[in-house]
């Protein structure tokens, strides 16, 4: 995934940034477009009514985003630092592969269970990983639940934007300019190993790299497959769920959003382990079938959907669906009608990170794969460690390509620009 991807980048580069520099380096480059996904979800569905108000009375700029923008957009900024956490302290691609030696508890819990066959202590190493999720969601939790966020009581009007003065506008529009200059340039370089003899030694051109990937046509089309079934799955699961958590009182509410949650805080090598052990005998036999990926991927991936959701709904006052029940219509009816048309962006923004996350996901495609299901990442995964780096880095190309053509389809299925399927 982006460690497998940034290995090979930093492994060439001139600059020396393994250890846990690096680390920190690309688990931020990665993780934005997370955040962005999730605020930009919420700051598109916000009444400017208030924000028009505080500026017609005299409000500066950085007054009002500091005192009603901010508080309004609260949870999703939580939600985005959450997800954020519990992704850093659960991946181990890039401390497996970037570290540098440095030890980090997911790491170690693979080293246990795949390399010395300790599946005891493997396991007891990766549940530890679950007290920094329990504390992060309780704080996060108990922030959230202090006050009120409802923006959207009669549909989404977001009035009209007023322009920022140049000097708070420029330099936000420099760091995004630097932020996406970085990013092109980062991915942009597996390009130019693909077209290379040996990537950071012999800069030759040659298209020679690009004849193991016909070979890796059958895997490319398995991980489309799988992708998108796990991303549907994921963004419906995760809308219906936050609509239970969001909208709905019953005993053990608090529980099933936190297990809902937690499930990211679980390394995807344990996230492949538990469901061999768990599918590998009837009624549900799916070990070597599309099934039990396509099952783990979504409910590993669950939270982003989930907490999309739940930050969204927290902004639409519950008034509108309980009108529609007062009027005759059935609960099904009005989730359709009402909930699901309010909360469409954050659905589509859990589908696509999903979708995405599932096609370039390595940890637990190692353990579910078999002959007939193999992934196109487990190949990738498996041509770099016989030390071809540019065949790897064609294999990465090929991905990236892959991944902008299918969200230029979902961008023509769903009627959304392809900039607006990054904002929704």
């Amino acid at each position: 995934r982006r460690g497998l991807i940034n290995y090979d980048l930093l492994h060439i580069s001139e600059y020396n940034i393994y250890g846990p520099q690096g680390i920190v380096f690309v688990q931020l480059i990665s993780d934005i477009p997370l955040a962005v996904l999730i605020l930009s979800a919420v700051f598109a569905s916000i009444s400017r009514d208030l924000e028009e108000a505080a500026e017609d009375l005299g409000g500066r700029p950085l007054y009002v985003l500091r005192t009603v923008t901010f508080p309004l957009v609260m949870p999703a900024i939580l939600t985005a630092a959450l997800l954020s956490f519990i992704s850093s302290i659960s991946d181990f691609g890039n401390p497996m592969l970037i570290g540098g030696g440095y030890q980090m508890l997911a790491t170690q819990a693979y080293i246990q269970l795949i390399e010395l066959f300790d599946l005891q202590l493997g396991a007891a190493l990766a549940m530890l990983l679950v007290i920094p999720a329990l504390l992060a969601f309780l704080i996060q939790y108990w922030i959230t639940r202090r006050r009120s966020y409802i923006t959207v009581t009669s549909g989404a009007r977001t009035g009209q934007v007023r322009p920022l003065p140049g000097w708070i506008k420029w330099p936000f529009y420099a760091l995004s300019v630097f932020l996406a200059s970085l990013t092109i340039l980062l991915y942009g370089s597996i390009f130019v190993g693909a077209m290379v003899k040996t990537w950071g030694f012999d800069y030759t051109p040659t298209l020679r790299n690009l004849t193991g990937l016909v070979s890796a046509l059958p895997m490319l089309r398995n991980s489309l497959i799988v992708s998108v079934g796990a991303g549907v799955l994921g963004g419906v699961l995760g809308i219906l769920l936050a609509w239970l958590v969001a909208r709905q009182k019953f005993p053990g509410r608090g529980t099933l959003d936190f297990s809902a949650t937690v499930m990211y805080a679980i390394p995807g090598t344990v996230i492949g382990i538990g469901y061999i052990l768990a599918f590998n005998a009837s009624p549900y036999f799916w070990t070597g079938t599309f099934m039990i990926i396509i099952v783990a991927y979504a409910y590993r991936r669950l939270p982003v959907g989930l907490r999309t959701s739940v930050a969204a709904q927290k902004q639409v006052d519950p008034v509108l669906e309980e009108a529609s029940l007062d009027l005759g219509a059935s609960r099904f009816r009005t989730f359709t009608r009402i909930t699901f048309p309010l909360l469409s962006r954050a659905f589509f923004a859990g589908v696509i990170y999903i979708f995405i996350r599932a096609m370039t996901d390595l940890s637990a495609a190692v353990f579910l794969n078999s002959g007939r299901t193999q992934l196109f990442t487990v190949r990738m995964f498996r041509v770099m460690i016989t030390g071809t780096p540019s065949e790897a880095a064609a294999f990465a190309a090929l991905l990236i390509v892959i991944i902008l053509i299918s969200l230029a389809i979902l961008s023509k299925v769903t009627g959304k620009s392809f900039v607006d399927l990054f904002r929704v």
